[in-house]
């Protein structure tokens, strides 16, 4: 029984959605890819194929040297006109410009396919050949609309153009394409304007339809050998009670910690060296930002801030009616000036509430407000040794002279001892907020972050960034704590830094490598020791130092929560008072509770080796690796409650093609061995074995 879309989970309703858009979102992979598929490109061929000869032998058969530049360069043209992913053009996506034709995979699976008796028909053809030109006036409504977005650019009507003109791209491709495949027309107008297409192109009808009949035939291969694998109904539903079932686990961490100082020292250059070059993608960092900063704490000018009862005095009548207006007396009928200064006392003390009674509040209040405006004016003083002025008078012409150079911050410093200076370190935008904390940290951040992104992308923008010419109060929106300064701001590109810039990381990397073997050996003696009954789990704990932690029934993708100690239960307590002290609004004690657990650092390795290594309850079977913290764990499996399976009908579609897709890689693989194994694909020149 067919079921409507309202039946359909999340998950399916995507993939709903995924398929019947596939062109659509073609499309635009277009707007990224089109562009580089600069030709002619690299086969990887035995050596160059010459015309005369036998070039290669494949099933036995002699492949000459003509029949492979033939194959090669139908492969070639089909790939320029088409340009979307093939199993016979590989793209190195860190090098766009680089494809490379795999000619003896694309003759072996021609060769194959003519074997199983795989063809192409002539309706299946011309699907394609209308597909590819409704894609490709597809692509020149988009190109058009993106000049005409280029050409308002350039007008100055847009201010980032490239961002602009993809938008355009997109949007007018997609359309063009949606339309034409509704209309689902290939007239005889169309006909010739696919004709004068490849005429443009210098490619022959004739030519390209049976060069394109050639590789539809061997791609169809994969989808023919993927077609011959089924699922049976009881392995979908294994999966489903595999996938959502909960576990509950017991564990224990094994490190070797002791040895950390010996294996700090005993790291030598050429193994920090050998790291480095080894594992280069681990040192890989997103773009950054640094500033050196200056700032002002509010907080250091409240014993300057003098505050009599005068004072309180004038700002309770300036903000009662505000803040303690009582409406008890109700509106005042009249003219409130023709009353006597008695009665517009008793009027008060009805209207609003007793001075008496909110007077230490409106004290706070006016001592918060003076400590403010005093950290502000010397505030506004070290502005102007910072940025000084041009010289010439207020509201008089400027003289044609650069202003003078502004006061360093140590010079700040010397004279105002209550700021406070520095340099950040390099911060990642994801980071940056938590690493530089709320003395430093603004919204300034966010704007910098965006604009050096977008001068990456926009070879024609300026690539510095630039510091505003005035200080910003933090928090912004509420009273302010402090006021900051920002100098130099600097943008680390994204990429592995130079060695000498993180050396110390790539040593401490080293050091988590050699305690991860150490504890790794430990563990391995451990497990070994509790499989074969030599000790209890709890004894094992014991000889490693650590207590045994069991979780509670979790999923795979969950995460296991431990208690904070003594001292973590602190910081939390001191961090969420002062949160709710920095809250502009009164915040009730419940809704600011100070956090009783965290996420146990080896989470994802436990979980990941529990549900995918462990197969029997009760036993312990190898032990769980968490490279990132140089630790191993030994997992038991103490109890699982499976899933309801009267859902199983909702899933039903999801879970089957999930076994469908992981049977049928794995069925295509050793498929694929296989067939290189029988076609003995060798070198003619050469005679050596390829594949």
């Amino acid at each position: 029984m067919s079921k409507s879309k309202k039946e359909l989970n999340a998950w399916d309703r995507f993939w709903l959605s995924v398929k019947a858009n596939e062109k659509i979102i073609w499309v635009g992979l277009l707007v990224i890819l089109a562009p580089t598929f600069a030709f002619p490109i690299a086969s990887n061929v035995f050596t160059g194929p010459s015309h005369g000869g036998t070039q290669m032998v494949i099933f036995g058969e002699k492949i000459s040297g003509a029949d492979y530049q033939m194959a090669m360069l139908d492969l070639r043209m089909v790939s320029r006109i088409r340009r979307v992913p093939s199993p016979f053009v590989t793209i190195d996506y860190t090098n766009p410009g680089d494809f490379r034709l795999d000619v003896p995979r694309f003759l072996i699976y021609g060769r194959e396919a003519d074997r199983v008796g795989i063809r192409v028909s002539d309706q299946e053809l011309g699907s394609e050949v209308r597909q590819l030109y409704w894609t490709l006036a597809a692509q020149e409504a988009g190109r058009e609309a993106m000049l005409k977005a280029l050409g308002k650019a350039e007008k100055g009507e847009k201010k980032d153009s490239r961002m602009e003109g993809q938008q355009a791209f997109w949007q007018a491709s997609s359309a063009r394409l949606k339309e034409l495949e509704e209309r689902g027309e290939f007239t005889e107008a169309q006909q010739e304007d696919w004709y004068s297409k490849l005429q443009e192109m210098k490619v022959d009808r004739r030519d390209f339809e049976a060069a394109l009949r050639e590789v539809m035939k061997a791609e169809k291969l994969e989808e023919y050998v993927k077609n011959s694998v089924q699922v049976k109904p009881e392995d979908a539903v294994e999966e489903f009670k595999k996938a959502e079932q909960s576990r509950k686990f017991s564990f224990f961490e094994v490190r070797a910690d002791e040895a950390k100082a010996e294996a700090e020292k005993a790291v030598t250059p050429e193994e920090i060296k050998e790291n480095y070059d080894k594992n280069r993608e681990q040192f890989e960092e997103p773009l950054a930002i640094r500033v050196e900063y200056l700032y002002v704490p509010v907080a250091a000018f409240g014993e300057k801030a003098a505050v009599t009862d005068e004072d309180v005095r004038k700002e309770y009548d300036r903000v009662k009616v505000q803040k303690y207006q009582t409406f008890v007396g109700g509106p005042v009928e009249g003219n409130s000036d023709l009353l006597t200064p008695e009665e517009k006392a008793a009027r008060d003390e009805k209207a609003f509430r007793p001075f008496e009674e909110v007077a230490e509040e409106v004290r706070t209040q006016v001592e918060k407000q003076k400590t403010i405006d005093e950290a502000r004016q010397v505030t506004d003083k070290i502005r102007e040794r910072i940025f000084p002025p041009k010289p010439g008078a207020i509201g008089e012409k400027k003289e044609e002279k650069p202003a003078p150079e502004g006061a360093t911050y140590a010079d700040i410093a010397k004279d105002f001892p209550m700021v406070k200076t520095g340099t950040t370190h390099w911060v990642a935008q994801k980071d940056a907020e938590k690493t530089l904390g709320p003395e430093v940290y603004s919204s300034q951040f966010v704007s910098w972050f965006s604009q050096a992104n977008r001068n990456l992308q926009d070879k024609t923008a300026k690539k510095d960034i630039e510091a505003p010419k005035s200080y910003v109060a933090l928090p912004s929106g509420v009273e302010p704590k402090e006021f900051i300064f920002y100098r130099n701001p600097q943008v680390r590109p994204a990429g592995v830094p130079k060695l000498d810039e993180i050396r110390d990381k790539v040593r401490d990397e080293v050091v988590k490598v050699k305690l991860l073997e150490r504890a790794r050996e430990k563990a391995k003696a451990l497990s070994e020791a509790v499989r074969e009954g030599k000790k209890t789990f709890e004894d094992a704990a014991k000889e490693a130092g650590q207590q045994v932690v069991t979780t509670t029934f979790l999923e795979q993708s969950g995460v296991i929560k431990t208690p904070l100690s003594e001292e973590e239960k602190k910081k939390a307590e001191a961090a969420a008072a002062e949160n709710k002290s920095k809250s502009p609004f009164p915040v009730p004690d419940d809704d600011s509770p100070a956090p009783k657990e965290k996420d146990h650092p080896g989470s994802r390795a436990i979980l990941d080796f529990g549900f995918k290594a462990l197969h029997e309850k009760g036993k312990v079977d190898g032990f769980a690796e968490d490279p990132e913290n140089a630790a191993c764990y030994l997992v038991r499996w103490d109890d699982v409650i499976y899933p309801d399976l009267s859902q199983f009908e909702k899933k039903r579609q999801r879970y089957q093609g999930l076994v469908l897709h992981e049977k049928q890689t794995a069925y295509v693989a050793e498929w694929s061995k296989d067939l290189y194994k029988r076609a003995d694909a060798r070198s003619a020149l050469h005679g050596s074995d390829e594949g």
